[in-house]
Order: structure tokens, then C-alpha cells, then sequence
């Protein structure tokens, strides 16, 4: 457990990338955000571009050092929902370097419920869609609800793992669907035990964790607590998975986040990307000194002392 020091809260750790520089890096706009290219990239310098729309993807574009598009199968045209079969809307992306497939989460509004699919994109542009799958229950449903893709045991290793909150039953559980990266097969279970905080009327499900202590976090906005930038803090939640306790409007610290350029007074970060290791956050306001990323280790730490600091771990 983190012990503090003195009065030492908890800071972000030291932003960086898993590549030293990357087309796109400093001039990330509203509603978007470069990260960088494959793992196994032809060439240095490549990235992609992820265009968000609030609560999903409208397409993901694929460059070299020089910014010109790469253009090579599916990223021809940008990736795009209809590239995949019954793809309503592109939900998560996750980036995975050992791996060397860029994952995403699919959603069909056609069917009722929904359904989703787990589908892999690689650097030449080839698609492998796994099959639709349904829902077991009815009280999940509509594209707003779904949270970012989690590989809780990080690149190369196990399933992906989605959090959301339910509409039936005991909403403060929420509900944990766990997708199989061999078929694409999900199970369906309570997240939290009987009783449990979760908070569903404030939809901020996690899309950072689990630390090695089980918290999971997410950040939707900032909070301007005087009109100076440097007191702007990251608003989200953090929950302790295992025991329950939740602070559904905790402040997240503000040092390397303010900054860096991340933080606005109207800012609110559509999606957090799980990226070759790292955290990447998409916001609505344009960041004008590029998006920052940190390493999801560290911001693990980083969580592990804020619950603690909150009186959750």
C-alpha cells in the first residue's frame, strides 16, 4: 500500500511515448488525437489519427513521417465503420505492441439489443471480424453506454474487459463483459458485490485499471476551481472493485495534466485509449501543445495513491 510522505499527494507521472517522435505528435485539434503507429511499422515517424464523435470513432486514419496517408486495404479510405460487416459504429480502440494489431470494439444498433463484435486491423490493412455477439440480458443497450476497451493483463496477454453501468436489476453493481480474444465470445457478470457504490446516474464508467490493488478510474472533465489554468483539476470517478467504496467526483490531480496543455475550462475527454502500453486521452477542446500520454503502469501507481488519499484503499 502507498505510504505519503509529509504532505506528498499523488502526482502524474512523467508523460512520454513509446516512440521518441511521431507524425501529428504536437497538433492534436478538438475531437481528435495522433497516436503513434504499429509496433512493427515500416517506417519511424508513422502514426494514427483517431476522429471521435463524444462516445465513439468516426474513423481512424493511418500516416507515415511525412504525413502523407498511408493507404494500403481498409486504410484506403480511413477506417471506418463500414468496413467491418453490420458495424454500426467503431466504440474502443486499443492498441496492442506485442501483439501488433490494432483491436476495436464494434456495435450493431440494427438488432435488438445491440450486439458487438471484437475485430483486429494490422499495419497492411486486413481485417479479422470475429462473430456478433448478444447480450444475455436486455438491460444493456444503446452505443452511449459502452466504456473503453481494458486488457487487464496488458499487451499480448488474456481477454479485454468492459465496464458498464446496468439499467435493470441493482444499477450500483454494474455489469463486467469479458471478450474472448480467441472468437470473440462474452460473458456477462456483476461487476461489484450486493450493496456496492457504483454510481450509474453519473455515467463515468472506468476506462483506466485495474491497478495491482483492483482501482479503476476515468476522468470526464476538468473542474476550475479559480479562472487561473493551473487550478483546473481532472474531474472522474475511482472505485475500489474489491471492496466497493467509490468517489464518483473525485479530483484528480493537476500538475503535469495543467501544464501540459491537456486541461480546459470546458474540457471533457470523450475517450481514454490503451496504447502500446500507454494512456492517450481524446477531449473535445482542441490541446494545442499536443496530447500527452503516460505509461499505464505509472498512472496505476499514480490511482493506487489517490485511493488511499480517498479513504478507498
Amino acid at each position: 500500500m502507498p505510504i505519503f510522505l509529509g504532505n506528498q499527494g499523488p502526482h502524474w507521472p512523467t508523460p512520454s511515448s513509446p516512440v521518441t517522435t511521431y507524425y501529428g505528435a504536437g497538433t492534436d485539434n478538438a475531437n481528435n488525437l495522433f497516436m503513434p503507429g504499429f509496433s512493427n511499422d515500416d517506417a519511424a515517424g508513422s502514426s494514427i489519427k483517431i476522429y471521435m464523435n463524444q462516445y465513439y470513432a468516426v474513423r481512424l486514419e493511418y500516416y507515415n513521417a511525412s504525413g502523407a496517408q498511408i493507404t494500403t486495404g481498409v486504410w484506403a479510405s480511413g477506417l471506418l465503420p463500414a468496413d467491418f460487416s453490420g458495424a454500426s459504429a467503431i466504440m474502443s480502440a486499443y492498441m496492442d505492441a506485442s501483439d501488433e494489431l490494432l483491436y476495436v470494439l464494434l456495435m450493431k444498433t440494427s438488432s435488438s439489443p445491440d450486439e458487438v463484435a471484437l475485430a483486429t486491423v494490422n499495419k497492411s490493412g486486413q481485417i479479422v471480424q470475429k462473430a456478433w455477439r448478444s447480450f444475455s440480458t436486455a438491460n444493456i443497450d444503446g452505443i452511449h453506454s459502452w466504456p473503453a476497451l481494458i486488457r487487464p493483463g496488458g499487451d499480448g496477454s488474456g481477454d479485454f474487459v468492459c465496464i458498464v453501468s446496468a439499467a435493470g436489476g441493482d444499477p450500483r453493481r454494474g455489469k463486467k463483459y469479458t471478450i474472448a480474444v480467441s472468437d470473440g465470445a462474452m460473458t456477462e457478470s456483476n461487476w461489484l458485490q450486493a450493496g456496492a457504490m457504483f454510481n450509474p446516474s453519473w455515467t463515468i464508467a472506468p476506462q483506466m485499471g485495474p491497478t495491482p490493488n483492483n482501482i479503476w478510474g476515468n476522468i470526464r472533465n476538468s473542474y476550475a476551481t479559480s479562472q487561473s489554468a493551473g487550478n483546473k483539476n481532472p474531474l472522474g470517478s475511482l472505485l475500489n472493485a474489491t471492496t466497493g467504496q467509490m468517489r464518483g467526483k473525485a479530483m484528480w490531480p493537476n500538475d503535469v495534466w495543467s501544464a501540459g496543455g491537456l486541461e480546459n475550462a470546458q474540457m471533457t475527454v470523450d475517450k481514454i485509449v490503451g496504447w502500446r502500453g500507454y494512456y492517450g486521452f481524446v477531449t473535445q477542446v482542441g490541446q494545442g501543445m499536443g496530447g500527452y500520454q503516460f505509461k499505464m503502469d505509472e498512472v496505476h501507481s499514480m490511482m493506487d495513491e489517490m485511493a488511499v488519499q480517498y479513504g478507498i484503499l
